[in-house]
């Protein structure tokens, strides 16, 4: 798992955590001067070595895009057991920690599409995220579209 914070830096990913729960995301900002540009949201699957698995896929499809991606990872469906305490992370803290991850890398919904791709049980925290996308208090000034 060392591997992913070598190979991902390299890919022109950044590692970004959310503050309230046990959440990270690696951040690729958008290539080009264009802020309003479509952002990708990536959930990947079950797969014993993450986001890893995913990589070959990723650079396939967006190595030479422009557009911003966000890839969550999700260590209880990674084989990536952290100690006595490791916890799955539930719909509720799942969902604020995406939000957190989109406030500190600065997209904002309000004015930057989001595309939202997953695979496997990625596809879950897909419809943890669309379930709040009509509750403007949990998503308090922007809501996903």
């Amino acid at each position: 798992f060392a591997m992913r914070r070598v190979v991902l830096p390299l890919m022109g990913f950044q590692r970004v955590r959310a503050d309230s729960v046990d959440m990270v995301a690696w951040y690729r900002p958008e290539r080009n001067s264009n802020p309003i540009s479509e952002v990708c949201l990536f959930f990947h699957g079950i797969a014993p070595s993450g986001l890893l698995f995913y990589l070959p896929m990723i650079q396939g499809v967006f190595g030479d895009r422009q557009q911003s991606l966000l890839m969550f990872e999700n260590p209880s469906i990674s084989c990536q057991f952290n100690g006595p305490q490791f916890e799955a992370l539930r719909e509720e803290e799942s969902a604020i920690g995406v939000l957190e991850i989109l406030q500190k890398t600065k997209v904002s919904p309000k004015t930057q599409p989001l595309t939202l791709v997953g695979h496997s049980f990625g596809s879950c925290s897909i419809t943890w995220m669309l379930r709040r996308r009509d509750n403007a208090q949990f998503f308090r000034d922007y809501r996903i579209k």
